[in-house]
C-alpha cells in the first residue's frame, strides 16, 4: 500500500501482508471392504487430499474404532469375530471440512471350519469305496485326489464314493472345508491289498515219527485243525511239526494274509505206527559234534534228516561224527524184519553254547525296585537271587522288574541261561545307595552378644562319604566350613544372618533348615513410669529391655533393693517411706544399662478430696524459670527437701529445717523434669514433679 499527500511524500506500507488460501480436505480413495479369517489380520487405509495437517478417525459402525485409530491406515492385528462391522473414516483438516468415507468398508470375519478326512482304508482286492469326510457346515466342502489313482464321484459330498481305486497301490484323497476367507484340509489314505494265495504243500505219509518239516509256500501262519502236532516256528513256512501221534492224521492250516485279504489251504499229515525196534533214548548234547548210538538188536542205522556220519551203520552201537551244534539229527534204526514195523527213530539234539550276560553292575540312590537289563543270545534264562535283598517279578524275561531293595545295601542277582544241554551264568550287582538325610538340624534360631562364640552341628546320613558346605546365606561361611560343625569363636555383628549346610554324597546334595543368628546390644525398651498410690496400696513398676540373658537391680534413691532383681518391682501396702525416686539397672552382654528414675508419690486416700489436698504441699510455678515457691505445710513442717534429675543425682538438698513453706531458686538448673522430695517433722515422705523451662 502507498500513503501520499501535499508534500508528495509517499510512503509504502511494510512487510508485505501475506493472503493464504487452504485447501479443504477430500478423500480420493476410499477404503476397501474386506473378507478374514478368524486369527489373520486386517488393514484399511484411505488417500486424502487437502491443506496439511489433515486428521483422521476410523470408525466402526458410527462408533470411534478401537486402538490406534488417527491415522490414515487401520490395522488389527488378529481380528475376532466381534471385530466384524462398517468401518469408515473422518478427515478433517483447519478448514474445518469434515469428510467421511462412503460407502462404509465391510469387514467380514469367517470362523474356520476343521476339517476330518475320515480314518485310513485299508481293503481287499476292489476298486470302489465310499469317503466319510466330517461336516463341512457353514462352509462347503471338496474332494482332491492328493496321490495314486481314483475318481471322486460327487467331490462335494463329505461321503462321496470312490472308483478306479488300483489293487495293491495305496491312494491319498485330501478334504478341504472353505468358509468364506478360511480354509482347512486333512487327508485319507485308502489301501488297496491284492488278493492272498495259499500253498500248503503236499500231503506227507510218515512213517514211525513224532516230527516232520512243513513245506508251506509264502508268508502265513500255521494253525493246527485236527489231531496232535504242533508247529515249532508257526510264521515260518517250513516250520518243524512236533507231537505227531503215531498211527494218526494231523491236519494243518497255512493262513496267508496280505493287508485286508486272506486265504487259507491245508495239508494232512499221517504217521503210521512204529514197529518192534529199538533205537535207544533220544540224546541231549552240548557243543559236541559226536556221540555214541545205543540200539537195540540188529539192524542198519540210516540218517533221517540233519547231519552226521554213522561209523558202522550196522553196529547197534556205532559212533557218530560230522554233528551239527545248534541242530538235530534224527536216525532210523532198521531192523532186519524191514518195512514200517522194524522201524525206530533217535533223536540226537546238539545245543550251541547258551550266550547270555546279566548286564552291567547298576547303582540307585534311594530306590527299593529297579529293573535288570539281562541279554540272550542262544538259550532262554531264568533269574535266581544270590545275595541280599530283593523280589524278582518275572524271573525269566531278561527285563525283569526287582521290588523289596534295601536302601543303604547291595544285592547280587544271577541270570542262568539254559539251551538244551548247555547252560551259561552271570550275574549283577544292584547297590540301593542311601541318600542323604539330615536327621539333626542345626540350632533353627540363636541370640548372641558379640564376642560370644556361636556353634552349630548337624546329624546326617547316608552311603558313603559324606561332605558338608557351610553356608551364610547363598555364600560358603567364612573359615573352617566343611566339617559336620561349625563354630566362630567371637561373633560380631557382621557375623549376624542365616546359616545352612549342605551335605553332599554319590546321590546328591541336601540342605538342611535354616539357623538364624541374631546380634543383639543391650537396650532399654520401655522405661519404668512415675506413679501415685494412695496409702496401703500395691504399686507395680516395670522395665522392658532387650539382649541375651538378661539381669535386673532395682534401687531406691540410689540404694541397690537386694532383692528386687526381675523386671518388674511389686511394692505391696505402701507405705509413705516408700515415697521415693525408683531406678533399675539391666545388665547384659558384658555391658549395664541405668534406667531412668520413676518418682512414686504416696498419698493419703483416706478422707474426702478437699482433705486429700489439704494434706499435700503445693509447688508453683510449674514449669518454673526461676524462683519455685513450696506451702501448704502448716499441720507437719518441712524437716528436709531434695531434689534430684531424671537419672537420679541429687543436684539440691537442705536438711536441718522446720519450715510451714520454703522457696528455691532453679535459675542454675538444666531445662528438664525433676523430682522434688520432702521430708515432713511427723515422718512423712513427700515427692512432687516439677519442670523447668527456659
Amino acid at each position: 500500500m502507498i500513503v501520499n499527500n501535499a508534500c508528495s511524500t509517499a510512503v509504502t506500507s511494510s512487510p508485505a501482508a501475506v493472503l493464504t488460501v487452504n485447501t479443504p480436505a477430500s478423500i480420493t480413495t476410499q477404503p476397501s471392504s474386506l473378507s478374514k479369517c478368524v486369527g489373520n489380520s486386517a488393514a484399511f487405509s484411505i488417500v486424502a487430499t487437502g491443506t496439511a495437517p489433515l486428521t483422521y478417525q476410523w470408525k466402526k459402525n458410527g462408533t470411534n474404532a478401537s486402538g490406534t485409530s488417527t491415522n490414515s491406515t487401520y490395522n488389527i492385528a488378529s481380528v475376532t469375530t466381534g471385530d466384524a462391522g462398517n468401518y469408515t473414516v473422518e478427515v478433517n483438516n483447519s478448514c474445518s471440512s469434515l469428510v467421511t468415507s462412503a460407502p462404509a468398508a465391510v469387514l467380514t470375519v469367517n470362523a474356520p471350519v476343521t476339517s476330518n478326512a475320515g480314518t485310513a482304508q485299508t481293503i481287499c482286492n476292489t476298486t470302489v469305496t465310499t469317503l466319510a469326510g466330517s461336516n463341512p457346515s457353514p462352509g462347503t466342502g471338496a474332494w482332491t485326489l492328493a496321490s495314486g489313482a481314483g475318481s471322486i464321484t460327487t467331490s462335494s459330498s463329505s461321503s462321496s464314493g470312490i472308483t478306479g481305486l488300483t489293487v495293491g497301490s495305496a491312494s491319498s484323497f485330501t478334504w478341504t472345508i472353505t468358509n468364506g476367507a478360511c480354509v482347512t484340509s486333512s487327508n485319507v489314505t485308502i489301501t488297496v491289498s491284492s488278493p492272498a494265495t495259499s500253498d500248503a504243500g503236499p500231503d506227507q505219509a510218515l512213517c514211525n515219527v513224532t516230527t516232520t518239516t512243513l513245506a508251506g509256500v509264502g508268508t502265513g501262519t500255521w494253525t493246527t485243525i485236527s489231531g496232535t502236532g504242533s508247529a515249532t516256528t508257526p510264521a515260518s513256512s517250513t516250520s518243524n511239526v512236533t507231537g505227531l501221534t503215531k498211527g494218526a492224521s494231523t491236519t494243518m492250516r497255512w493262513t496267508v494274509t496280505n493287508g485286508a485279504c486272506t486265504a487259507f489251504s491245508d495239508v494232512i499229515i499221517n504217521v503210521s505206527s512204529p514197529g518192534t525196534a529199538n533205537a535207544g533214548t533220544d540224546q541231549a548234547l552240548c557243543n559236541s559234534t559226536s556221540t555214541t548210538l545205543a540200539a537195540a538188536g540188529s539192524g542198519t542205522w540210516s540218517i533221517n534228516s540233519g547231519s552226521g556220519v554213522v561209523s558202522n551203520p550196522t553196529n547197534q552201537n556205532s559212533a557218530i561224527t560230522g554233528l551239527t551244534v545248534g541242530s538235530t539229527t534224527i536216525l532210523t534204526w532198521t531192523d532186519t524184519a524191514g518195512a514200517c514195523s522194524g522201524t525206530d527213530q533217535v533223536s540226537l539234539i546238539v545245543s550251541a553254547p547258551a550266550v547270555g550276560n546279566a548286564g552291567s553292575n547298576q547303582n540307585f540312590c534311594d530306590i527299593t525296585s529297579a529293573t535288570l537289563n539281562a541279554s540272550t543270545s542262544v538259550g532262554t534264562g531264568a533269574w535266581s537271587t544270590i545275595s541280599g535283598t530283593g523280589t524278582i517279578t518275572t524271573p525269566n524275561s531278561p527285563t525283569s522288574g526287582v521290588t523289596g531293595l534295601t536302601i543303604g545295601a547291595s544285592s547280587v542277582f544271577q541270570w542262568t541261561v539254559t539251551n538244551g544241554a548247555c547252560s551259561n551264568t552271570t550275574s549283577v550287582t544292584i547297590a540301593s545307595n542311601a541318600g542323604v538325610s539330615v536327621t539333626t538340624q542345626p540350632s533353627s534360631s540363636t541370640t548372641l552378644c558379640t564376642g560370644n562364640t556361636f556353634n552349630l552341628n548337624v546329624i546326617a546320613t547316608g552311603s558313603g562319604i559324606l561332605s558338608y558346605q557351610w553356608k551364610k546365606g547363598s555364600s560358603n561361611a567364612n573359615g573352617a566350613s566343611t566339617a559336620s560343625s561349625y563354630n566362630i569363636p567371637s561373633v560380631v555383628f557382621g557375623d549376624m544372618g542365616n546359616y545352612t549346610v549342605d551335605v553332599t554324597n554319590s546321590c546328591g546334595t541336601v540342605t538342611s533348615s535354616i539357623a538364624q543368628l541374631s546380634i543383639l546390644n543391650l537396650s532399654i525398651v520401655t522405661q519404668p513410669a512415675s506413679q501415685t498410690g494412695c496409702a496401703a496400696s500395691n504399686v507395680t513398676l516395670s522395665v522392658v529391655a532387650t539382649g541375651p540373658s538378661l539381669s535386673y537391680q532395682w534401687k531406691k534413691d540410689n540404694v541397690n533393693l537386694s532383692t528386687q532383681t526381675n523386671s518388674s518391682l511389686d511394692l505391696n501396702n505402701l507405705a509413705f517411706t516408700d515415697a521415693a525416686s525408683y531406678t533399675v539397672l539391666v545388665s547384659g552382654c558384658s555391658n549395664s544399662i541405668l534406667s531412668d528414675a520413676a518418682v512414686l508419690t504416696v498419698a493419703i486416700c483416706t478422707g474426702t478430696e478437699e482433705e486429700t489436698i489439704n494434706n499435700r504441699f503445693r509447688i508453683y510455678p510449674n514449669p518454673a524459670v526461676n524462683t519455685v515457691y513450696l506451702n501448704g505445710f502448716a499441720q507437719d513442717l518441712i524437716k528436709s527437701i531434695m531434689i534430684v534429675d531424671v537419672a537420679g543425682d541429687v543436684v539440691y538438698q537442705k536438711t536441718d529445717m522446720n519450715a510451714p513453706s520454703y522457696e528455691f531458686s532453679v535459675a542454675n538448673f538444666s531445662q528438664g523434669l525433676y523430682h522434688v522430695i520432702l521430708f515432713t517433722s511427723s515422718g512423712n515422705k513427700w515427692v512432687e514433679k516439677i519442670e523447668v523451662a527456659k
